[in-house]
């Protein structure tokens, strides 16, 4: 079963989360996809720490995405006109993370997402350890998340739930 965790977070508050998520699981991370890369090299990174980029966004979610996977899995990979690609839905074991962000101008805090789309013991004992851990640092208002650092930023930021293009009515509001 498909489930779906939306977040607002700063590149520290993903880090404190996901730092302490790689000292109970062997995990990597994986670039599924990325707008702003293009590339018939898989990359793969072994710590959120070494991520590049992590929040930085340009207009919307879902601009990027991880898949969190074991850290011996081998990703099945897709040949596309714009090269290789790492699909979720081909690599079920796995936790999707979609990075909460930055807009390129710093005024906008994008939403992020962790998801699943099959319920397997990877997939799922992951996923509910993050949810373990964001329900032990992050604060819940009204269904999303909040990590410390974003929560600072209230009056600072729009808070972002489709693109910045969107109008301020459609932005989460605490």
């Amino acid at each position: 079963m498909a489930e779906r965790i939306n977040f607002f977070a700063t590149r520290n508050d993903m880090v404190l989360l996901l730092k302490e998520l790689e000292i109970s699981f062997e995990v990597k991370y994986v670039l599924s996809y990325d707008t702003m890369v293009i590339s018939n090299k898989i990359l793969e990174y072994s710590s959120v720490e070494s991520i590049p980029n992590l929040d930085n966004l340009r207009k919307k979610h879902s601009e990027k995405m991880y898949l969190i996977m074991r850290k011996g899995a081998v990703p099945l990979k897709k040949k596309t006109p714009r090269g290789m690609k790492v699909i979720q839905g081909e690599n079920l074991e796995s936790v999707g993370f979609e990075p909460s962000g930055f807009s390129e101008d710093g005024s906008c805090l994008i939403h992020g997402i962790f998801s699943t789309m099959e319920e397997n013991a990877f997939s799922k004992e992951t996923f509910n350890a993050v949810r373990r851990l964001l329900n032990k640092q992050f604060t819940k208002v009204r269904g999303w998340y909040f990590g410390d650092e974003a929560m600072s930023l209230n009056g600072k930021v729009r808070y972002v739930c489709i693109g910045t293009d969107e109008p301020e009515e459609y932005d989460f509001h605490l």
